[in-house]
């Protein structure tokens, strides 16, 4: 949850941070699933020799694997928007019940007052953590923007004679810009 809230699917092809050396490798590694997935015959070697005529196959599997962690984000997005008002109305209701209780037990008005400031403070921090642009535009409009975003980068990038790592590189990651909060939120 915490990343899909900072970064949605992220922007990196391969998961993970770190150093030059280690994202480099990293990226061979999710490049070398590429190419399985893309049906290209793959043996293991660092340079990534037998796949790398197959850029466009490559690339093509990539948009693929885009695909499914986007669509799996929306959905997780989707759901978070659905989950917030059942949330907010259940600390409502848990507010309600304690102050009943707490008035038939004679505690005090005092005692009320401050249990009622705490479930008003925790109702403000939910819709405050949830008050994201992102969480706020409706579903259908997200998925039209992402959607349409997609159509039309697939069909550039159908266009571009792909002939090297960087270029296949540079075309998966611009395909991933396009489900992350912050483009799909520009967009809106």
């Amino acid at each position: 949850d915490s990343q899909y809230y900072r970064v949605g699917i992220g922007t990196e092809l391969p998961y993970g941070k770190s150093d030059v050396d280690e994202q480099t490798h990293l990226q061979s590694m999710y490049l070398a699933q590429l190419c399985k997935q893309a049906g290209v015959v793959y043996v293991e070697s660092v340079d990534m020799q037998p796949c790398s005529g197959m850029w466009p196959l490559i690339v093509q599997a990539g948009l693929n694997d885009i695909d499914n962690r986007c669509d799996s984000y929306l959905s997780w997005l989707d759901s978070k928007r659905r989950d917030a008002p059942s949330i907010l109305q259940q600390i409502g209701d848990v507010q309600t019940a304690t102050s009943a209780v707490l008035l038939a037990t004679g505690v005090g008005v005092d005692a009320v007052g401050i249990v009622a400031a705490a479930f008003g403070l925790s109702r403000s921090t939910f819709a405050n953590y949830n008050s994201r642009l992102i969480q706020q535009i409706d579903q259908s409009s997200v998925q039209t923007v992402v959607l349409s975003s997609q159509t039309r980068l697939r069909k550039e990038i159908a266009g571009l004679n792909i002939t090297d790592r960087p270029m296949a590189v540079y075309a998966l990651r611009q395909y991933l810009r396009l489900c992350a909060p912050f483009t799909i939120e520009t967009e809106i």
